[in-house]
């Protein structure tokens, strides 16, 4: 595998938990709440890009797009597991939970398979996008 999957996981988290902490701020102090998609795509598009800077410090010349594809598979699984543990939990709280009871199971196959291609692509995204970027600024292009 060429990304560390528990330096992604690591990320995502502290990600997440970077943006509750905002959100939280926000709602109290400005009242108003961040965008939602925000915690959709910044978490997966935070690690991919810090993976992808660690691969091109490496000695690695070229991503494989076969591997580029594989790797943010591997990375889309980490965060869907992150992301259904999130939804475990909220199923405790008293306002989550009634919300949840509320949807429809179409409902949450279709909001899963969204989310899983929505990450899937910033995580090969960020991942080639910051291979190629400090790549080039290695080299000195």
């Amino acid at each position: 595998m060429i990304v560390r999957l528990g330096r992604y996981t690591v990320i995502y988290l502290a990600t997440l938990a970077a943006l509750l902490v905002i959100g939280l701020v926000m709602t109290m102090r400005l009242e108003m709440a961040p965008p939602s998609g925000l915690s959709v795509l910044l978490p997966p598009l935070v690690g991919a890009i810090i993976e992808g800077q660690r691969l091109a410090r490496s000695e690695i010349e070229k991503i494989v797009v076969a591997d580029a594809w594989r790797a943010a598979a591997a990375m889309t699984v980490i965060a869907l597991v992150v992301d259904a543990a999130v939804l475990v939990v909220a199923q405790f709280l008293p306002g989550p939970r009634e919300i949840l009871i509320a949807l429809s199971p179409a409902f949450f196959v279709f909001s899963g398979i969204t989310l899983a291609l929505l990450v899937l692509l910033a995580n090969r995204y960020g991942l080639t996008f910051a291979f190629n970027n400090e790549r080039k600024r290695k080299t000195g292009r």
